[in-house]
């Protein structure tokens, strides 16, 4: 068994990729995680909020939008169609809980879009991501997340 994992450049297609290593050691979970920057990465994705990142008294319902990016022909990043990618979008709760996510009473799941995320379903905070794929060949690019807070 190897304890080695190669990364190549053509694995980090996006401006930074996190990995996390996990392992379970006498009963005890150890983990570390860390970020490979690709300074001539040819995506870029991220994710915002319309209506920021804090909320109080569960009162805001944002719509999060995860932007991918791509660079023109002058070497400056640009949106791409959304047409020709996938958006996969996962939320990890307060307490670690990871949710893939669709459709539900909270929220509306649009292509790249969470709309009318109801506050009042996360409490103290909740991360969400987006992973993006091509739909042509199904290429993963790269995930982008966002926090939000909830103050009670």
């Amino acid at each position: 068994m190897s304890n080695i994992l190669e990364v190549k450049k053509e694995d980090i297609l996006i401006e930074r990729v996190k990995y996390k290593c996990v392992t379970i050691y006498d009963n005890t979970i150890l983990s570390k995680e860390i970020t490979i920057i690709n300074k001539d990465a040819e995506y870029r994705i991220f994710v915002e909020s319309d209506q920021g990142t804090l909320f109080k008294y569960d009162v805001g319902s944002p719509t999060l939008t995860c932007h991918c990016q791509q660079k023109n022909s002058q070497n400056e990043f640009e949106d791409v169609d959304i047409d020709n990618y996938k958006f996969v979008w996962s939320c990890i709760n307060n307490v670690g809980n990871f949710e893939s996510l669709a459709d539900s009473t909270a929220y509306i799941i649009n292509e790249n879009q969470i709309i009318n995320l109801s506050i009042k379903s996360i409490t103290r905070f909740a991360t969400y991501k987006c992973a993006v794929f091509t739909k042509q060949g199904n290429n993963f690019l790269g995930t982008a997340s966002i926090t939000l807070n909830n103050l009670l």
